[in-house]
């Protein structure tokens, strides 16, 4: 797209400084759109919802990289600071793809066109991950992306304990109160298995509450996650007088019966979104699953080589 425009610009005879500023405004020009639309538009206009779909499809691909970096390196050389840096567009969008994906999750769509929704989601929020491995607040919104399918739960419990750890240790208090209210309350309703550990969980209640009291009182317009977590801290302690000293207890509710969004969709390819009654695991960290062998390695070429490693430990930890 980038040179493309950059070709157009020249052949109508711009100087050189003027053509790459017409360039770098017609490449920024559809995330300006783009953001505008997700601030100011009401997510029922089908107009809007289209315009969304665009977005979700959209991905930054390599050639995107190579021409947004060429292009900045010609404005720096013609003397012209960019409105942004390469960097700085391959966030925004990935960042807009992610916002425009939730927004879709809030209207009607079909289960086709949910599962490549929350694909484009979690590609985009993982790959903002990679970008920026220290961000507490990115690993947090690529967790809840993968909680909005239930199907993935263990997968979604290890990436709240990746941005739980980033959150303590950037001193994110709130951050990390949510991240362990989080997994105690995806850990009770089955995330994991049949049952849950009680001293895990107790203590992950424990310290969220304690990183909560950490928080300053301008972080809250109200102490709902307070309640969240002293509702759990009651559910904890009434489950474990049930059972004296058993380590493990069962349930208390499933995921599907809490209301919690995108609870109950069906299994579908981790890769492309195809829902499949069988789907095949990853044999290493059995969190993934694919329809077929060319979405496996698809999905590990985008990023699940890098993250296979971690959620198998995860998971033999867990177990």
């Amino acid at each position: 797209m980038v040179r493309c425009l950059t070709n157009a610009a020249r052949d109508v005879g711009l100087p050189r400084g003027a053509c790459l500023t017409a360039s770098a405004f017609q490449h920024l020009a559809p995330l300006v759109v783009a953001t505008t639309i997700l601030l100011c538009v009401p997510p029922d206009n089908k107009g809007f919802q289209s315009q969304l779909r665009d977005l979700v499809d959209a991905e930054w691909t390599d050639e995107d990289t190579a021409l947004a970096t060429a292009l900045e390196a010609e404005l720096r050389t013609a003397g012209i600071d960019p409105l942004l840096t390469a960097a700085e567009q391959q966030r925004l969008t990935l960042l807009l793809t992610s916002h425009a994906a939730r927004m879709l999750e809030e209207v009607s769509l079909s289960p086709r066109l949910v599962a490549r929704v929350r694909r484009a989601a979690r590609c985009s929020t993982r790959r903002l991950v990679q970008l920026h491995p220290g961000s507490a607040m990115l690993k947090q919104v690529h967790a809840f992306v993968l909680s909005l399918d239930s199907s993935l739960g263990r997968q979604t419990t290890a990436a709240y304990r990746t941005a739980l750890q980033a959150a303590e240790a950037t001193n994110s208090h709130l951050l990390a109160a949510y991240a362990g209210y989080t997994i105690a309350f995806y850990m009770l309703h089955g995330a994991e298995g049949p049952t849950w550990p009680l001293a895990e969980v107790r203590s992950l209640v424990q310290q969220a509450l304690r990183s909560f009291r950490l928080c300053k009182a301008w972080q809250f317009s109200d102490n709902f996650l307070l309640e969240w977590l002293k509702q759990l801290q009651r559910q904890v302690a009434e489950a474990a007088a049930a059972r004296p000293g058993a380590e493990r207890l069962p349930l208390v509710a499933s995921l599907e019966d809490t209301g919690v969004p995108g609870s109950s969709p069906p299994p579908s390819c981790d890769a492309c979104g195809q829902e499949s009654p069988k789907l095949r695991r990853c044999a290493a960290c059995q969190e993934r699953a694919y329809c077929c062998r060319e979405c496996q390695v698809d999905d590990w070429k985008r990023g699940h080589k890098a993250e296979c490693a971690q959620l198998a430990a995860h998971r033999s930890g867990g177990s």
